[in-house]
């Protein structure tokens, strides 16, 4: 999933909960009303509301996954960190292998400059089979803002290996490569591009 989509966590979280009120996994009609009034209310910019109305939903169905990710998302989104880390961490324990509410964290960290707490949250993402290329690339963007550069060309090397065609993929490694002096390399992956 692109980094891109991830700024939009609302709108993978609202699918998510709909494919698990579909598949039965959600018995609280209730609480999805009031998660989808939460989701209606982020997407016009009203996250205060936004806020309460998850938190509705999660006072009826606690272990609403979604509605503790769209909350911390939300609270993210106000910069209120320490209350967006707590709602991706209630998240986590109720579903551990979360990979949306461990990747929130990691971004939730990465906002505040807590790039090593960032980087284990994605290298914790990465541990789960169902992780996907971006969750490697958004890996090496941590590395790359720690001045890590041998880890950040791991991660993207390894991001594009898992998706070649992928444009983001390739300007994030192409960049690196220009960063340090490898011009060469890096117009391998412009041309990529083209």
């Amino acid at each position: 999933m692109p980094e891109k989509l991830m700024r939009y966590p609302h709108i993978v979280a609202m699918f998510f909960c709909i494919a698990a009120c579909v598949l039965g996994g959600c018995q609280n009609h209730e609480a999805v009303r009031y998660y989808k009034q939460g989701y209606l209310d982020a997407q016009n910019g009203e996250l205060n509301k936004a806020i309460e109305q998850y938190k509705k939903a999660i006072e009826l169905y606690p272990d609403y996954i979604e509605a503790h990710i769209s909350l911390g998302q939300a609270f993210e989104d106000l910069t209120r960190f320490k209350e967006a880390e707590e709602s991706y961490r209630r998240a986590l324990k109720i579903k551990p292998k979360h990979i949306m509410a461990n990747v929130n964290l990691g971004n939730c960290y990465r906002k505040q400059g807590k790039l090593g707490a960032a980087a284990r949250q994605y290298e914790i993402a990465l541990s789960f089979k169902s992780a996907d290329c971006w969750v490697q690339n958004n890996l090496g963007n941590i590395y790359e803002e720690m001045n890590d550069m041998a880890r950040a060309m791991e991660q993207y090397e390894r991001a594009i290996k898992c998706d070649v065609h992928d444009p983001e993929f390739q300007t994030d490694i192409a960049n690196a490569y220009l960063k340090t002096d490898r011009i060469a390399d890096a117009l391998v992956h412009y041309r990529a591009l083209l």
